[in-house]
């Protein structure tokens, strides 16, 4: 069924209720957005139904999954971070392959599928938690170094298993793919991502920053030319 501006507004609405409420039960919120999305969707009311298979799906899930990891990177500490910065790179990398690893294994040996179906779903599943985990990290109480880093792992693995699924389909629909390609291409994704990234963060911090950057220079310039 069509979705009309008043049904979009009154489920907003109720979602903000919603957190309202939770939030004083200090019950995370993505809890109650759950519960709506399993109210209104296919299998409650039925107001809300997309098909996984257009591409206005994708579209949506992307934008949802870009603001919730903004928002986890704006609300890390680095300083708390440091301390960490080993223990959490690991768990990115050598714990999201481990897991694509184990996975694959587990349902070829479970379920029978050849290594091709199973090494994808493995990679699929390879990110540890979602980014869902994310609201529920920030509930008080939490220990804020527990917090800190599982909101750091649960925003990287993301990426890196996103990273990981693609590059294991085009070595999956390649004919003979070889260690180096596999590589490039991981390194490619990565890299790119990562400069794409800072090009954003720079323009970004200097759109909203800029006059005051051009403030504090002048700031320090008029100081040091009193001293």
């Amino acid at each position: 069924p069509p979705v009309t501006l008043l049904t979009a507004v009154v489920l907003i609405t109720l979602a903000w209720v919603l957190s309202v409420v939770l939030s004083r039960f200090r019950i995370p919120e993505i809890i109650g957005f759950l519960g709506l999305g399993f109210a209104f969707g296919s299998y409650g009311l039925n107001i809300f139904h997309f098909s996984f298979a257009s591409a206005g799906v994708g579209t949506v899930i992307a934008l949802a999954a870009s603001i919730i990891l903004y928002e986890c990177g704006r609300g890390l500490d680095l300083s708390r971070l440091q301390a960490s910065w080993r223990s959490l790179l690991l768990l990115v990398t050598v714990g999201v392959a481990l897991t694509a690893v184990l996975s694959a294994a587990a349902a070829h040996l479970a379920f029978g599928w050849d290594w091709a179906t199973a090494i994808l779903l493995g990679a699929v599943i390879a990110a540890t938690d979602p980014a869902a985990v994310i609201p529920v990290m920030r509930q008080p109480g939490m220990p804020v170094r527990v917090s800190q880093i599982a909101q750091a792992e649960s925003a990287l693995n993301d990426a890196t298993g996103a990273m990981l699924t693609v590059v294991t389909i085009r070595v999956l629909q390649s004919a003979a793919p070889t260690v180096q390609e596999t590589l490039v291409n991981f390194a490619i994704m990565g890299l790119g991502g990562i400069a794409i990234g800072g090009v954003i963060a720079a323009l970004t911090a200097w759109i909203a920053h800029g006059e005051r950057f051009a403030e504090l220079d002048l700031g320090t310039h008029n100081q040091q030319v009193v001293e």
